[in-house]
C-alpha cells in the first residue's frame, strides 16, 4: 500500500517485487499536504505534489506489468475521478453505495480530455509529464 510520499518515491522499487501497488489516497493527502484525518478524506488529489506521486507511482507499475489500484475517497469524487483515469490509473475501490453513480460517470468520460486534463496540471505543478499511453 502506497500512502506515503516516501513509499511512491520507491514505487519502482517496490514494483520489481509485488504483483500490484495499491494507493492509499486518504493518507497521502494527509501526510502530503498536512491535512487533518477529516480534510484528507475530501481528497484534494489535484494538488500538484499528489498527482506528481501518483504519476510516479503509475510509470514504476506499468513497465514492469503490475496494476495501480485507488484506495481512498478520490476515486468516488467527481472532481478527482477524470484525473485518476487521465494518469491511467488501472482499477478504482469505491464504497459498495457509489459504484452505480461512479460507473456512469466513467462511462461518460473521454480518456482524451481526462488525460489532457492531468498532464496540464502535472505540469503546472513542474512535474515532467509523460506522453503516450
Amino acid at each position: 500500500m502506497i500512502e506515503t510520499p516516501q513509499a511512491a518515491n520507491q514505487a519502482q522499487f517496490l514494483a520489481q517485487k509485488l504483483d500490484f501497488l495499491s494507493l492509499g489516497t486518504n493518507d497521502l493527502v494527509q501526510l502530503v499536504l498536512g491535512l487533518g484525518r477529516e480534510r484528507a478524506s475530501s481528497s484534494p488529489i489535484g494538488h500538484p505534489q499528489i498527482l506528481g506521486l501518483i504519476d510516479a507511482t503509475v510509470r514504476a507499475a506499468h513497465p514492469v506489468g503490475i496494476p495501480v489500484e485507488i484506495c481512498g475517497e478520490a476515486a468516488s469524487q467527481a472532481l478527482s475521478l477524470p484525473l485518476l483515469v487521465g494518469l491511467d490509473v488501472d482499477e478504482i475501490s469505491v464504497g459498495a453505495a457509489r459504484v452505480g453513480e461512479v460507473r456512469s460517470w466513467v462511462r461518460e468520460m473521454r480518456y482524451a480530455d481526462c488525460r489532457q486534463r492531468a498532464l496540464a496540471l502535472l505540469r503546472k505543478g513542474g512535474h515532467t509529464a509523460r506522453q503516450g499511453a
